[in-house]
């Protein structure tokens, strides 16, 4: 089993990914010029929070990979 560390140091770094919230939406980047759009949600807080969430998911599966 693979163990992954994360805390306030590296918190920022953990989220930062190909999701990303733009306003009330959350979009994918697919880094051939286009965008879908994954999420559309209540507020711009929670477009962000769940960016991040979907990005962390993301990188702690391609550390387990």
């Amino acid at each position: 089993m693979t163990n992954i560390d994360i805390n306030k140091d590296n918190i920022t770094e953990m989220t930062d990914g190909n999701y990303f919230a733009d306003d009330t939406a959350v979009k994918f980047d697919r880094q051939n010029g286009r965008l879908s759009t994954v999420a559309f949600c209540i507020d711009k807080q929670t477009a962000t929070d769940m960016a991040k969430g979907l990005n962390l998911y993301d990188n702690i599966m391609e550390e387990l990979d």
